[in-house]
């Protein structure tokens, strides 16, 4: 129903994969833009925008950019924001839609992962968007909508598992 961030694995060199399975961690709402790194131990990560924070306030669509990290091979991954909620229809418009542009990107740097990626700066008409650059390391927690959302007790989700209902 949603589009999600999905992975495939191959441990032949790429003579067979496994089915995909769904990472990014909020399954009913829509993720995109996903970049994807390994690192030298073996961890994958993942970085990917979606709207799980949107209020649904007519005239705005709340978007935060998100990092996953899996050490085990996919099993088991530890979500971070990065950054966000930002309002996306306030980004610069390409042919009357928000556009973030094409330089969203994510590389492994000793047992960190940086990630590149572009947010809009809500309400700054003369400068709508900006480019970021971040490696540092926050376990991720849904309930907040700060800027840096810190969870000092992360749980970490199977792919398709959701976390509880926020009441």
């Amino acid at each position: 129903q949603r589009e999600g961030i999905a992975l495939s694995q191959s441990t032949d060199g790429g003579l067979t994969w496994s089915q995909p399975a769904q990472v990014n961690q909020a399954t009913n709402t829509q993720a995109f833009t996903p970049a994807v790194a390994v690192g030298p131990n073996g961890a994958v990560a993942v970085t990917y925008f979606d709207f799980r924070k949107d209020t649904g306030t007519p005239g705005s669509l709340l978007t935060s950019y998100w990092k996953i990290v899996s050490s085990d091979g996919g099993v088991t991954w530890t979500e971070m924001p990065v950054a966000g909620p930002f309002d996306i229809l306030t980004a610069t418009l390409s042919e009357s839609s928000p556009f973030l542009g094409d330089y969203q990107g994510l590389a492994a740097t000793g047992n960190l992962f940086m990630a590149f990626f572009v947010a809009a700066n809500s309400g700054n008409t003369a400068n709508p968007t900006s480019v970021f650059a971040d490696a540092e390391i926050r376990f991720g927690d849904t309930r907040s909508t700060l800027r840096t959302e810190i969870n000092l007790h992360p749980k970490r989700y199977k792919p398709g598992e959701e976390p509880p209902k926020k009441k």
